[in-house]
């Protein structure tokens, strides 16, 4: 069996949220994901693969300040300042195949996981279990083509979304082709919710067990 890890590459800081997912802002990992389980032969010769992990990497080259370091210390800062950040699929055990040092020890330095006492992950560490993949698998799919859909309907309205302190237009080089304004007329962002962790997934996945039930 082969685990995949998809890394997309980042200049800057990126984290791999559910509810920017859930709102179709980062679709992207999960949809290399599901192309490489769908059909192994675009990354690997081995027929059965199984998903690994879902990370960001922001592109660094970090300091260290060696007057509060130790030098035996160094290599372990500076593992801390590239961790990768995103998701574990498959808990614990997945955790310890993607990382050999959780053997023996209980928090991670290269990727976002770390036991408590009870030998159970902290609610910080980006682990989902294998079924609730499947689950946002399909939601992505399913967000992908509606997307495509309104493309194809025409749909072209200016509308803008606000996520947090973050908006669509930040970065944005088109301001003057689409003429956004508050200011002017009705021109208003579509301000999404922050969700809470997997909250959502999981009603997605209790949706999916009652139509299965009613199915059969």
């Amino acid at each position: 069996i082969a685990f995949v890890q998809i890394v997309d590459y980042k200049s800057g800081t990126e984290t791999l949220d559910l509810s920017k997912i859930h709102h179709g802002l980062q679709l992207q990992l999960v949809a290399y994901m599901d192309a490489v389980l769908n059909d192994p032969a675009l990354l690997t010769e081995m027929a059965q693969v199984e998903p690994g992990g879902l990370f960001y990497f922001k592109i660094d080259d970090p300091m260290v300040d060696l007057e509060n370091v130790r030098e035996e210390d160094i290599e372990r800062e500076l593992l801390k300042k590239l961790k990768l950040n995103g998701l574990i699929i498959g808990g614990a055990e997945m955790a310890r195949r993607l990382d050999v040092t959780l053997e023996t020890e209980t928090k991670s330095l290269r990727i976002p996981f770390e036991l408590k006492r009870d030998g159970t992950p902290t609610a910080s560490s980006g682990v989902l279990e294998a079924s609730a993949f499947d689950s946002l698998r399909r939601y992505v799919r399913a967000k992908i083509a509606a997307i495509g859909a309104e493309i194809l309907s025409g749909d072209i309205d200016v509308s803008p979304y606000r996520f947090g302190s973050k908006t669509a237009c930040d970065y944005c080089d088109l301001m003057g082709v689409c003429q956004f304004d508050l200011s002017y007329g009705d021109n208003r962002y579509r301000n999404l919710k922050k969700l809470k962790g997997t909250d959502w997934l999981e009603e997605k996945e209790k949706e999916e067990a009652a139509e299965e039930v009613v199915k059969s």
